[in-house]
């Protein structure tokens, strides 16, 4: 064969290997990950380990989201080899595993292995635009630890409610579909009030407060007058032990009346029937694993039936209990979260009609995203990195693109994070939001009448309340 029949030979070989590269979607894509973390949760640890071992072994996972980050030793392959990468490197000194490792990167190495999704590199919004105007800064009474919004006086726009903890009193700002809120009005609970909830209890079509209070034990009952007003307030012991942290409303008997859980950091929950007037029942007590400071309602396993979810701090686990319809419930089972889960929300992250958890772990500096199953257990949690410990977290579509978005309260680092959902439970890299000191709680609502959601914070040690309104986009 001539020279040059020969070199053409060779560089018609060449454009194929090329095609057939170029033509690689994954390559195109070229991927962002970091080499080790097989579970795709943002850290390296034993638990990836676990994961690479029960893939290759065991068949659980059936399907690993990122093979190149498996690939620990970036050999093209997974096998045992990879785990003993890892183990090498976490407990016996080892050398740093092969680049991307520690920051999000690329693979160099062209190989067959595939990366389909890998959620803690996802980067901000592409358009790099900011979603919310600098924060607007509003008095509050005295350490606000809760903030609600809801249309208090029937005029169609939202009202904000703030729990002052260092009082015996509420205050509400009246909304006025404008970036302005009202002056201060203060409405008394009890002593130390910790967290505020908003429903209709006396089924008139006007909402009323339930306020929980944190060293007179009891679950104060505010009835509504329509315009922003509250009649004097109603006081319910829990059951057992005090230090009241959190109260949530919802129907737990099916009758068509709101009813009341009361969380006490003793290691109780307390449930209290409404009867529909505006009245409860006796409250009838249910031992935790441990304190609590936030609970959150919602049917886990799809009997149209609320069940209640607990954050517990010290133990890092959330107990569920599940309801029986008439108001009672089981035995309560624990479930793993990321260290020191303190704020807590349920929400169908991926739309598959199924209840997702999401906590704020005030110990790990990240939140834990944890899908539900639909039967009432949850899968393992993932964890995606927020402020200096978060402790409140909110759900809501931010960006307005159809997906729910997480926003956290970080006390330690005076600001919000918000974390862009995809819809199908993976989240892109926090983006921060200064606040004032000590942010405590957070909400979302849209205050100023534009049709997109607002960030309302109350900020502890600087007795005041953030508002980030959303940007014209």
């Amino acid at each position: 064969m001539k020279r040059s029949q020969s070199l053409l030979l060779v560089f018609l070989f060449a454009v194929f290997v090329f095609a057939i590269v170029a033509a690689d979607p994954v390559r195109a894509e070229n991927p962002r990950f970091r080499r080790g973390d097989s579970n795709v949760d943002g850290a390296l640890d034993i638990s990836d380990v676990s994961n690479t071992l029960g893939f290759l072994f065991l068949g659980a996972p059936d399907a690993l989201p990122c093979e190149d980050a498996s690939d620990a030793n970036d050999d093209g392959e997974l096998d045992i080899v990879d785990a003993l990468r890892v183990i090498e490197h976490l407990f016996l000194g080892g050398r740093p595993l092969p680049p991307p490792f520690g920051a999000c990167g690329a693979d160099a190495t062209i190989d067959a292995l595939d990366c389909e999704t890998f959620w803690p590199c996802r980067p901000p919004p592409a358009s790099g635009r900011v979603l919310f105007d600098d924060q607007v800064r509003y008095d509050a009474h005295c350490f606000p630890t809760s903030v609600a919004l809801a249309d208090l006086d029937a005029d169609e726009d939202l009202d904000l409610v703030l729990s002052n903890w260092c009082t015996e009193d509420i205050s509400i700002r009246l909304g006025a579909n404008d970036r302005a809120l009202g002056e201060m009005a203060h409405v008394r609970a009890g002593f130390r009030p910790q967290a505020v909830a908003i429903g209709d209890l006396d089924d008139d079509g006007v909402l009323d407060l339930a306020v929980a209070n944190q060293d007179s034990c009891d679950v104060s009952i505010l009835l509504g007058r329509g315009d922003g007003t509250f009649r004097d307030a109603a006081h319910y012991r829990i059951a057992e032990g005090c230090l009241v942290f959190d109260v949530e409303l919802g129907d737990l008997n099916d009758d068509g009346a709101l009813d009341v859980v009361a969380v006490s950091l003793h290691g109780w929950i307390s449930v209290l029937l409404g009867v529909g007037d505006g009245t409860l029942a006796d409250a009838v007590p249910y031992e935790l694993a441990a304190g609590s400071f936030s609970a959150a309602l919602g049917d886990l396993n799809g009997d149209a039936t609320l069940d209640i979810v607990l954050s517990h701090s010290s133990l890092d686990r959330v107990s569920v209990f599940l309801g029986a319809g008439d108001g009672t419930f089981g035995e309560p089972a624990l479930h793993p979260t990321g260290d020191g889960p303190v704020g807590l929300a349920l929400a169908d992250l991926d739309g598959n009609d199924t209840l997702d958890l999401v906590t704020a772990n005030a110990a790990g500096n990240d939140v834990s995203i944890i899908r539900g199953k639909g039967d009432g257990t949850f899968a393992a949690p993932l964890s995606c990195a927020a402020g200096d410990q978060p402790r409140a977290v909110a759900l809501g579509d931010v960006d307005g693109d159809g997906a729910l978005d997480i926003v956290t309260a970080n006390r330690e680092s005076g600001d919000v994070s918000v974390i862009l959902g995809g819809g199908d439970s993976t989240f892109r890299e926090a983006v921060t939001h200064a606040a004032g000191e000590a942010p405590w709680t957070v909400t979302l609502g849209d205050i100023d009448g534009d049709g997109r959601l607002d960030v309302v914070v109350g900020n502890f040690d600087s007795n005041d309340v953030s508002v980030l309104f959303s940007r014209e986009p």
